[in-house]
């Protein structure tokens, strides 16, 4: 088959589309700094999640004593009787 000849109108026009994408890449890179990022909108999520996890978490090691005290206590008093 051999090699396929430069096709120069095919060289000029990726040129011209790179010479294009540079001059926009200013404009480009303002847009990106002018959009906010998604992190404020999201951050009484994550303060809303983060405060009930944390009491789940702290609230949880509290309760389980008295609730294995009292599940012994249900069982071991209330069994004989039912």
């Amino acid at each position: 088959m051999g090699a396929r000849p430069l096709d120069m109108g095919m060289l000029v026009e990726t040129a011209e589309t790179a010479r294009r994408a540079v001059q926009l890449l200013p404009l480009a890179v303002w847009v990106v700094a002018m959009v906010p990022p998604p992190v404020p909108l999201l951050l009484p999520t994550v303060l809303v999640v983060d405060s009930v996890l944390a009491t789940v978490l702290l609230t949880v090691p509290l309760l389980l004593p008295i609730v294995l005290v009292v599940g012994w206590v249900l069982v071991t008093v209330l069994r004989p009787v039912l």
